[in-house]
């Protein structure tokens, strides 16, 4: 024996798939022990380790029983391994911190079949040399070492037939009651942008502002982008990390006889709320050609306003900031248009964060999508970020993760997750679990690119764990993300809410800039930078 062994285990043909629960192990020795067991698709025989491919199951301190018994390894130290006709063979490794593994050499050294039954058949393997475990390096492993031990497992249900479904009632929502506000056009200045604020109006139930309109004197492309804060404008540094980026588009300029419309595809849709009823705009071009009007009165008082909202006069921007501070031109009116739709009231006081809602609400009462912003505005490797269980659900299973990339080429993609925040968290680390790598083609600009719920290993989000971090990594910089601002309400904490509904919220996080990732290298993350992208999941039953 030495510190443990890889081996192989695979279904018999035509059984559906089976559900690895636990091990046991043998030792001749009565000590404590630490013992971890990984997994891998595929065959462990000449696997690298460590890889990316292999995840964690379990890591258990556990008192050896001693000789002629097998030593059990708590379930409740076990995350469940399922082996199925997708993935008919998985290879473990199964590893103490001290030589204590008791294995049998194999005379025939052929890997052939050690044990099985109608369901599963355990393969001969290797003993490990080592803790910890050096993959393929000369001297990691022990060629041709039987396993000594026991595998816990449930047989998977072959699915019965769909059932047919009762026909329900057709529930109708109410129509959502969409407005516009405009301004002026009697532009008589300009240069690259303008700041401006915007707030409820008295007795107002709230508004999602879905896009803006501007004024430009130009009529070929343009580049523009949009930002925005909680509270004033008025006086703030820009750029400051309490300004985020929620449109980014190049459109053409309408001229100075019609206001030029930012589609709603490049516009993060944001919330005016009774909690945040007002918020501050910029809205800027790469060049000196918006145009705005000089405001002889020189007050920041209302310039237009109708029964839901109401525009304030502001200052204009005199330059594109780079990475330089911007200038501002005072008392500059914004000549252009708020796009929104009417909030219906609510009575409910238990929602997350209700003003940063940005999210599509679950198509039934089982199954839901959630998605963030698609902005993008900035980009690397990857995106930290987590989701929270809301406190009136049951619970969630994320079945997949959309991203946004904005090129068509093959990339690939990597998924992991640890239960707890992933801000802060370290990595490379046990508590992370690869559940996704794939290679596919990027959708690009406009839409996202859906990682395939085959290739997506299931977690879930319940009472048990309500906060799951996730890291979502490209091996090209080709992932997009957008700055986020911080929370400013009681209760929020830096990374705020950026989409919810009534199952689940996800929250900014950092971005992440190399592939792989190590947290502990220096300048490796961006902060506060909003993934976007969507979350397939699972309502659990309540």
């Amino acid at each position: 024996g030495a510190f443990g062994n890889v081996f192989d285990v695979k279904i018999v043909d035509g059984i559906p798939g089976v559900e690895i629960t636990s091990f046991d192990i043998y030792t001749d020795r009565v000590v404590h022990l630490e013992v971890e067991v990984w997994s891998l698709a595929g065959s462990a025989l000449g696997a690298q380790f460590p890889d990316p491919r292999w995840e964690m199951v379990c890591k258990t301190k556990v008192m050896g029983v001693g000789a002629d018994n097998f030593t059990p390894l708590p379930p409740d130290d076990f995350v469940p391994v399922q082996i199925s006709s997708q993935v008919p063979v998985r290879g473990f490794l199964v590893v103490a911190t001290s030589p204590d593994i008791r294995y049998t050499p194999d005379s025939a050294k052929d890997y052939g079949v050690l044990s099985s039954d109608d369901y599963i058949l355990v393969r001969k393997g290797d003993g490990v040399s080592s803790y910890p475990y050096r993959g393929t390096v000369p001297g990691a492993t022990t060629a041709h070492r039987q396993y000594n031990g026991r595998v816990h497992y449930t047989v998977m249900a072959v699915p019965p037939p769909p059932a047919q479904l009762p026909s329900l009632p057709m529930i109708t929502s109410p129509v959502d009651l969409k407005g516009s506000l405009e301004t002026l056009r009697d532009a008589n200045s300009g240069a690259y942008g303008c700041l401006f604020d915007v707030a409820l109006t008295d007795g107002s139930t709230g508004v999602t502002i879905e896009s803006l309109d501007f004024l430009t004197d130009v009529k070929r492309k343009v580049k523009v982008e949009v930002w925005t804060r909680k509270g004033s404008g008025l006086g703030v540094d820009f750029p400051d990390p309490s300004w985020a980026m929620i449109g980014k588009a190049e459109v053409m300029g309408a001229g100075d006889n019609a206001f030029t419309q930012i589609p709603e595809t490049d516009f993060n849709a944001v919330a005016l709320s009774p909690r945040v009823p007002l918020r501050s705009f910029i809205v800027m071009l790469f060049t000196p050609s918006i145009r705005y009007t000089i405001d002889d009165a020189e007050q920041y008082g209302v310039l237009s306003s109708d029964d839901h909202i109401s525009i304030f006069k502001g200052d204009g921007i005199t330059s594109y900031p780079g990475t330089k501070k911007s200038s501002f031109a005072k008392h500059r009116t914004f000549n252009g248009r708020i796009n929104y739709k009417v909030s219906a009231p609510t009575t409910d006081s238990t929602l997350i964060s209700p003003e940063d809602a940005t999210g599509v609400a679950p198509t039934s009462s089982t199954d839901g999508v959630l998605s963030t912003m698609k902005t993008g505005g900035s980009g690397s490797f990857g995106n930290l970020f987590d989701l929270r269980k809301h406190p009136r659900s049951p619970g969630i299973i994320v079945e997949s993760l959309d991203f946004y990339t904005d090129v068509t080429k093959k990339i690939t993609v990597e998924v992991w997750t640890t239960e707890g925040s992933a801000i802060g968290a370290l990595y490379p680390d046990a508590r992370w679990e690869m559940i996704s790598k794939v290679t596919l083609a990027g959708a690009g600009k406009g839409v996202f690119t859906s990682i395939p719920a085959s290739q997506f290993k299931s977690v879930e989000i319940s009472d048990s764990v309500t906060t799951r971090g996730f890291l979502v990594i490209l091996t090209t910089p080709d992932l997009r993300y957008s700055p986020h601002e911080k929370g400013e309400h009681p209760g929020d904490d830096e990374y705020g809410i950026i989409a919810h509904d009534s199952n689940i919220a996800v929250t900014s996080g950092d971005g992440v800039g190399s592939y792989p990732y190590r947290s502990k290298k220096r300048g490796i993350l961006t902060k506060f930078r909003a993934w976007n992208g969507a979350v397939h999941y699972k309502v659990l039953p309540g």
